[in-house]
C-alpha cells in the first residue's frame, strides 16, 4: 500500500513527524479556490484508488472537484470540527446557503467519517446527511513517538508550591479562555498558576483581560510550543474550556498522562472522550461561578489512572479501523 499527501502550501511542523516512506505533492496555493485548477492533475497523474480529504470545505471542494473533472476512485470525507457553530462564527457564509452545498457534496460520497458521535448527528440533524453515509471514528492522539519522549521534573511552573494549571489550544475564541481567566479570577482559597500554551489572535484581549484582573502572577500566555509531554507531566490538573470543540485531542494527552482533567461540556467530543464524568470532570459553559466550584472540588480529589482510556485512540488501533472501510 502507498501512501501520499496533497496539501495546499508547506506542511511546517508536520513534516517533521511524517514518515519519510510517504510521499507529500505540495500544490503551493493559498487560495482554496485554486485547487480547481491544481488539484485534478496530481489526481490524474496519480489515480488513487482512494481520496480521503479532511475538513470542510475542502470535502466538497475536492467532491465537486472530482465530478467536474471525472476523476476516478473512491472519495471518503473526514469532518473534524462541529460544522454548524464553525459556519455561525467563523465563516462568511450563511448556514442556509453552506446547507445545500454539505447536502449535495457529502451524499456523493463513498463515506462521511466523523470523529465523534455528536459530529456524527451533527451532520444528519443540521445537514440531512444519510445516517448510511455516516461513521464515527474517533482521532488518532497516541503514537509511538508520542509515547517515547523523555520526560523529567521540570520547574515549567515559576513555584511548584502552587497548584499547577495547564490549558492548550490556540488562542481565538472557539477556545474559549476568556471564559476560564474570569472563572479563575473567582478562585480566591487556591494559591494556583495557569499556563495557557498556543498562539493566536485574541492574545492581546487576554493578556489586556489578565492585567485588567490582576492575575498577572497567576496566568501566563507562553506561546506555542511543538513538544507538550512535559507540560503535561509536571501540570496538577487540565482545564479545557472551549465553546465547541469535534474532538479534543489535547484531552487524550491529558489522560495518558493521568491528569485531573476539567472540560466544558461543549458541542462535540468531551463528553465521549471523558465517558461523561468517569475520566473526568465536566463544567457548565453558562456559569462561571459552577465551574469555580468544579475547579476547587477538582483541587481536592485525588488522581486517577486513565493512560489505558487514553491508549483506545492509539494510532494502531485507529488505523485499523480506517483500513477496514477502505
Amino acid at each position: 500500500m502507498e501512501v501520499e499527501i496533497i496539501v495546499m502550501n508547506q506542511l511546517g511542523v508536520m513534516q517533521q513527524i511524517l514518515d519519510n516512506r510517504v510521499k507529500v505533492h505540495n500544490l503551493n496555493i493559498k487560495k482554496i479556490r485554486f485547487l480547481f485548477f491544481k488539484l485534478p492533475k496530481i489526481i490524474k497523474e496519480r489515480k488513487p484508488d482512494i481520496v480521503l480529504t479532511q475538513m470542510w470545505p475542502l470535502t466538497s471542494i475536492v467532491i465537486l472537484t472530482k465530478l467536474f473533472f471525472f476523476l476516478k476512485g473512491k472519495y471518503f470525507v473526514c469532518e473534524h470540527v462541529n460544522l454548524y457553530e464553525s459556519i455561525k462564527n467563523e465563516t462568511s457564509l450563511n448556514y442556509y446557503l453552506a446547507l445545500p452545498i454539505i447536502f449535495f457534496t457529502h451524499n456523493l460520497s463513498q463515506k462521511i467519517i466523523t470523529v465523534s458521535d455528536g459530529v456524527n448527528y451533527q451532520l444528519n440533524s443540521k445537514f440531512k446527511i444519510s445516517k448510511k453515509k455516516l461513521l464515527t471514528i474517533y482521532n488518532p492522539v497516541i503514537d509511538s513517538k508520542f509515547t517515547k519522549f523523555k520526560i523529567f521534573k521540570e520547574s515549567i511552573w515559576q513555584n511548584s508550591t502552587k497548584l499547577k494549571l495547564l490549558s492548550i489550544g490556540r488562542l481565538k475564541k472557539q477556545k474559549n479562555f476568556k471564559y476560564l481567566i474570569e472563572t479563575l479570577s473567582l478562585i480566591k482559597d487556591i494559591d494556583y498558576e495557569l499556563i495557557i500554551v498556543g498562539e493566536g489572535e485574541e492574545r492581546e484581549n487576554l493578556l489586556n483581560l489578565i492585567s485588567k484582573l490582576n492575575l498577572n502572577n497567576k496566568i501566563k500566555l507562553i506561546g506555542y510550543k511543538e513538544i507538550l509531554n512535559n507540560y503535561y507531566y509536571n501540570a496538577d490538573i487540565f482545564i479545557l474550556p472551549s465553546l465547541w470543540e469535534g474532538f479534543g485531542n489535547v484531552l487524550v494527552e491529558a489522560l495518558y498522562y493521568n491528569l485531573k482533567i476539567i472540560s466544558t461540556d461543549c458541542k462535540y467530543g468531551p463528553k465521549e472522550i471523558l465517558k461523561n464524568n468517569l475520566y473526568g470532570n465536566l463544567a457548565p459553559l453558562n456559569s462561571k461561578q459552577e465551574f469555580a466550584k468544579i475547579i476547587s472540588k477538582v483541587y481536592k480529589m485525588k488522581r486517577i489512572q486513565t493512560k489505558e482510556r487514553a491508549l483506545n485512540f492509539h494510532v494502531e488501533t485507529i488505523s485499523k479501523q480506517y483500513l477496514n472501510i477502505f
